[in-house]
């Protein structure tokens, strides 16, 4: 017998199976979703407490107070000494860029050069050779 054939309390059986069918699908599903989001929620927790307990928590603090601590005593000993000379420091810089510029005029600026070509000249017949195989195949 067609749907369309059959009498209205069969038609709505129907849809009353189907829709209650729907119904407790929906549910079982939201009911397995809690309960997961719970056991996550439980094990975070958990986990969260015996990682970050506040005995462990306190002497974090403590250690990173007496770092902070230290650092703030050694600026203001480095404060309390003798002035900085900043032609000293200036002095020293122009040191280092002749010492800099003396070690650039020793390269050996033409070998790397002539090293470098031969490697791009190797890297380049090396990948048409690659090129050419592979065209072959």
């Amino acid at each position: 017998m067609p749907f369309m054939d059959s009498p209205k309390s069969d038609k709505c059986g129907t849809v009353r199976t189907i829709s209650q069918v729907t119904t407790a699908v929906c549910l079982l599903i939201i009911t397995i979703g809690f309960i997961v989001a719970g056991n996550w929620t439980v094990n975070t927790v958990h986990t969260l407490q015996s990682t970050y307990h506040p005995e462990k928590l306190k002497s974090m603090l403590d250690t990173v107070s007496d770092t902070l601590d230290t650092v703030h005593k050694t600026t203001f000993s480095l404060q309390s000494g003798k002035p900085i000379n900043l032609m000293d420091d200036v002095h020293r810089l122009v040191i280092s860029l002749e010492k800099v510029s003396n070690s650039l005029q020793r390269l050996p600026v033409e070998k790397m050069v002539g090293e470098s070509e031969s490697w791009r000249t190797l890297s380049k017949d090396l990948l048409q050779g690659i090129k050419k195989t592979i065209n072959e195949l």
